[in-house]
C-alpha cells in the first residue's frame, strides 16, 4: 500500500507580492505532476492541511476540480488547515471551496476519533487526522498514520517560536508508523526505530522569505508494506526566477491588511452575497465545463434541502 505525502500545499489563483509568474498555472501544473506520480505509483495521497490559500477562491475551484475528476483512482485524504476554513468555522457546514470539495466527494477529511481503515495484508490500517486546534489522538491498532496540522519543526524558525520538536514528537506520542506534519512551512524528515515524521515544505513558495530562496517543492512516497520513505523533488523553477524580492529590498512594505479585509467583507455572509449566484454566474462564464457544472449543481441541490 502506497501513499504519496504532502504537507502545505496552499493553492491559490491570486497571485501574492513577490511572485513572478502566473501562480495558477504554477499550482495547476505543480499538483497535476503529483496527480500524475500518485496515480503511476497506485498510491493515495495524505495532506496536512492547508490544501488552499484562501477559504474563498471559487477561480482556483473550478480549476481544481475539472484537473481532480481527471485522476479519479487517486483519493485524497487530509485535514483542515487554518486557511481552509473560513472564521474558524465548520468548513463542512460553511460555504468554502474546500466544503464544496468534500461535499463533491473529491477530498476525504479524517477524524481523529474516528479513523479511515484500510485493509492491508498484514492487519487494518487506521489512517488518523488532527486538524487545526484539535487533540492529539491516540492510536488503537499495529499499523497507524497520523496527518497532523499543528506546529511541529525540527528547530525553531524565529525568535520565541513555539513548536513540538519532531523528535519529541515521536518520543511522546508512541505507536505512529508515519506522522505527516503541516503548518510549519519548512522541509525535514525524521526517523526514530520504524517510526518517521516528515513535513514536505510548502508546494507553493508563496513568500518571498529567505527560506523560500533555497527551498526544494517535493513530495514523498511511503510504502507501508516495506516502511521505505523516497523523496520526489517537484519540477520547479530556480527561485530567482519566479520570487522577487524588490519590494523587501527597497524597504517597501505594503500593507495587504485592507486588501485582505476587503475580500473578507465581501465573502461575510453578513453582506447578503449569494453564494450560489456567484457560483451560477462563474459556470455559465464556463460553458463548456459540464463535468464541473453537474458536480457543483449536486452539491448545492444537497446543501439547500
Amino acid at each position: 500500500m502506497n501513499f504519496v505525502l504532502l504537507s502545505d500545499v496552499h493553492g491559490t489563483s491570486r497571485s501574492p507580492i513577490g511572485r513572478r509568474d502566473n501562480v495558477l498555472r504554477t499550482f495547476l501544473r505543480k499538483f497535476k505532476e503529483v496527480l500524475k506520480y500518485a496515480d503511476k505509483h497506485n498510491a493515495d495521497i495524505l495532506q496536512a492541511g492547508d490544501f488552499l490559500e484562501s477559504a474563498r477562491d471559487w477561480h482556483l475551484l473550478f480549476n481544481l476540480m475539472t484537473l481532480l475528476k481527471k485522476f479519479p483512482d487517486v483519493k485524497i485524504y487530509t485535514v483542515p488547515g487554518q486557511h481552509d476554513k473560513y472564521m474558524r468555522t465548520d468548513v463542512t457546514k460553511t460555504p468554502t471551496s474546500f466544503g464544496v470539495l468534500y461535499k463533491a466527494g473529491l477530498v476525504e477529511i479524517l477524524g481523529n476519533e474516528q479513523p479511515s481503515i484500510h485493509e492491508d495484508g498484514d492487519g487494518p490500517l487506521y489512517i488518523y487526522g488532527c486538524a487545526h486546534g484539535e487533540e492529539i489522538p491516540k492510536p488503537e491498532g499495529k499499523q497507524n498514520i497520523l496527518v497532523i496540522h499543528k506546529s511541529i519543526s525540527d528547530k525553531a524558525l524565529f525568535p520565541d517560536h513555539k513548536y513540538i520538536g519532531a523528535k519529541y514528537f515521536l518520543r511522546k506520542y508512541k505507536g505512529w508508523n508515519l506522522v505527516l506534519a503541516g503548518d510549519v512551512h519548512k522541509h525535514f524528515y525524521y526517523k526514530r526505530g520504524e517510526s518517521h515524521i516528515i513535513n514536505t515544505g510548502p508546494m507553493m513558495r508563496l513568500k518571498a522569505d529567505e527560506y523560500n530562496l533555497t527551498h526544494r517543492p517535493c513530495c514523498y512516497l511511503y510504502n507501508l508494506k516495506t516502511n521505505e520513505i523516497k523523496r520526489k523533488i517537484l519540477r520547479h523553477k530556480p527561485a530567482e526566477k519566479v520570487i522577487d524580492r524588490l519590494h523587501l529590498q527597497d524597504n517597501l512594505i505594503i500593507d495587504t491588511g485592507l486588501e485582505d479585509f476587503t475580500i473578507a467583507l465581501k465573502d461575510d455572509d453578513s453582506t447578503h452575497i449569494d453564494l450560489y449566484d456567484e457560483i451560477e454566474k462563474e459556470l455559465n462564464r464556463r460553458k463548456s465545463n459540464k463535468r464541473v457544472k453537474n458536480i457543483l449543481s449536486e452539491v448545492i441541490i444537497e446543501d439547500e434541502s
